[in-house]
């Protein structure tokens, strides 16, 4: 179905393209214009800083009104494509870079290298380039979240190990694991190996899993084959739960508030989770930076502001891109969320963001915020990515579960990923 809608959004773009320019060449309606804007899954729970910030945009531009449309998650991808499609794209929409990239790719989204360059450097370099593909930028970044540690505190002290000094690197985090399983019998560690997490963690530990521009796979390395062979040993011995082959980080919560992980690396908001789980195990919860590997990359998730080429009003979108995004309205909505930091440089430093009252909560905010300067997204944009990442996951699935040969499973996910990245 979405190769279907990309396929007739091809055709259309041209059109819409020439329409568009026409529209634009119009004279403007004698009253206010008004832009539509689309949000994943933000109401109710944000109705009053999202209706907050339209009133006030909307009184500093008396010529433009802005419609918001909300939708559900799980929905936003093929309404937007079926939407785009028909000639009928919101003009503007909050997306996260990989879904957008499949827009971009078409020329369906306006270059923010053209149209924002007066506020580029004011966001984070690694949040920036995190909406770049094919030489442009298809995007404004948006909210933020870095992954932190978390980590239970009894737990490293039944193994010996100093409760307010969490590992800070992979080699570091998987003896203490090692440690806490000999030491408690409780897992050490549960990482996530049923999405793209587990690539985004090989690339952390510093196994460079594609060259320098994203254009080729190199899955079939020693160092991979070695990376999993540790995953393997240490399910097998039980330090990581075999759970982790197939669940996701809901999961990890879930086993963590239990008291049987030790650690696992989520987000800040997953201290609330925690919390509401279980108060005993919440108030021995330690937040620690996330583990880095030789090549020190620090990751960042990204939720970008993007504006539609076909806009028959773009000026009057990007400028409402740039002002929900700007550092006062991202600090706001970061407040109101309590789980996300801004990616405009210096709204970091707010007092939210670096006074802590001591609780999980709190720290993993802060721990989080700190990060936010020098992290980037693991995996810019890459052409075909899903079918990349499908190939990647089904060798290190085959390498968990059976017994063959690990090299070779990862030799033919290279070949398969290469063929999608040259299409």
């Amino acid at each position: 179905m979405k190769k279907i809608l990309l396929t007739m959004i091809s055709l259309f773009m041209a059109a819409a393209a020439v329409m568009a320019s026409g529209a634009q060449e119009e004279s403007k309606p004698a009253g206010p214009v008004e832009v539509e804007f689309w949000t994943m899954q933000l109401s109710p729970t944000f109705d009053d800083y999202i209706n907050g910030a339209i009133a006030a945009f909307e009184s500093e531009n008396p010529g433009i009104k802005v419609k918001w449309v909300d939708v559900p998650w799980g929905d936003m991808e093929t309404r937007i494509l079926t939407a785009a499609s028909s000639g009928d794209m919101p003009d503007i929409a909050n997306m996260n870079p990989h879904f957008a990239q499949k827009l971009a790719q078409l020329d369906a989204l306006l270059d923010m290298e053209e149209w924002a360059s007066d506020v580029k450097d004011q966001y984070f370099r690694g949040s920036w380039d995190a909406n770049k593909f094919g030489g442009k930028t298809f995007g404004l970044p948006w909210y933020l979240t870095t992954p932190v540690l978390f980590y239970n505190k009894a737990l490293f002290e039944a193994a010996g190990l100093d409760p307010e000094n969490p590992p800070g690197t992979y080699e570091e985090m998987f003896a203490a694991a090692e440690k806490i399983t000999k030491a408690t019998g409780k897992y050490g560690y549960m990482p996530v190996l049923s999405n793209h997490a587990a690539m985004e963690e090989m690339e952390k530990a510093g196994i460079r899993l594609f060259n320098s521009d994203f254009t080729k796979a190199r899955f079939a390395q020693d160092e991979v084959v070695s990376f999993v062979d540790e995953y393997k040993d240490m399910i097998d011995r039980k330090v990581i739960p075999v759970q982790a082959l197939n669940e996701g980080t809901g999961t990890a919560i879930q086993m963590f508030s239990a008291g049987e992980i030790a650690m696992f690396n989520g987000g800040t908001s997953h201290a609330g989770m925690i919390k509401s789980n279980s108060e005993d195990i919440y108030s021995v919860t330690g937040i620690g930076a996330q583990p880095v590997g030789p090549g020190g990359k620090t990751n960042v998730a990204v939720m970008n502001v993007a504006v539609a080429a076909s806009s028959p009003y773009p000026e009057e979108a990007v400028k409402f891109a740039k002002f929900i995004t700007n550092g006062a309205n991202q600090v706001e909505f970061s407040i109101a969320a309590g789980a996300i930091v801004p990616s405009i440089a210096g709204a970091e430093k707010s007092e939210f963001f670096t006074v802590s009252d001591g609780t999980p909560v709190a720290d993993a905010r802060i721990i989080s915020a700190a990060q936010v300067k020098d992290a980037q997204v693991i995996f810019p944009p890459i052409t075909n990515f899903s079918d990349v990442r499908d190939s990647f996951l089904d060798a290190l699935q085959r390498s968990l579960l059976e017994d063959g040969d690990i090299m070779s499973n990862f030799k033919t996910a290279e070949a398969e990923a290469n063929a999608a990245l040259a299409e």
